[in-house]
């Protein structure tokens, strides 16, 4: 959907969409590759020990994390919309979580 999404804005430039061999590529594939191995790595390290449970729990953590960092190295602003929207998404899981 995404893709299609950006399609659509970008029609006019397609030299957008060519992948190079450089810096940008390296990066997307090693956050793709080693930043969600150990992100599976340790939550299977928590599970082996606590439970599915336990991991389950402290997936809307990752998003709060995630946005402090986002504004304290990005410099990203954080509005009241992203904050109602997490706070939206981590009531769900909970809810989820507890039923």
């Amino acid at each position: 959907m995404s893709g299609a999404v950006a399609l659509v804005a970008e029609h006019r430039d397609m030299s957008i969409w060519v992948i190079g061999f450089d810096i940008c590529l390296f990066t997307a594939v090693y956050s793709g590759i080693v930043c969600s191995g150990v992100a599976y790595y340790v939550q299977g390290l928590v599970t082996r020990a606590q439970g599915p449970v336990f991991v389950s729990a402290f997936q809307p953590l990752c998003m709060i994390i995630t946005s402090v960092l986002d504004s304290t190295i990005l410099r990203e602003d954080i509005t009241l919309g992203s904050v109602i929207g997490t706070v939206i998404i981590a009531v769900g899981l909970y809810a989820l979580i507890w039923g």
